[in-house]
């Protein structure tokens, strides 16, 4: 008896939001948006079992890869945006006020 198996293909991108963490004092990291789209193929004794298992293996592949490289492309392609202020002392305002009334 002969086993036919069929073969199924799927594709998947996975994003993730990276914030840079290499800018230099005083300076902030933007946030990025990286992506990436794996494609998988599998095999199966039916269609759906092979497209099942194709999907299952281009989301945990392009998963896998954003948070593998997903920092690493913030840390190049995200911008350092330079802190206009940061006191590191606290200053209290004060200013007297009289009003005056009428009799």
């Amino acid at each position: 008896m002969n086993v036919i198996e069929l073969i199924g293909t799927a594709d998947y991108t996975a994003t993730g939001t990276f914030t840079r963490d290499n800018c230099g004092e005083d300076y902030e990291g933007t946030e990025v948006t990286f992506e990436h789209t794996a494609t998988k193929t599998a095999t199966g004794s039916s269609q759906e079992e092979a497209d099942q298992l194709a999907q299952a293996r281009a989301e945990q592949a392009a998963q896998e890869y954003v948070d593998e490289n997903g920092q690493d492309y913030a840390n190049t392609n995200g911008q350092c945006i330079q802190v206009v202020f940061k006191s590191t002392k606290s200053w209290k305002a004060k200013k007297s006020f009289t009003k005056e009334c009428d009799p």
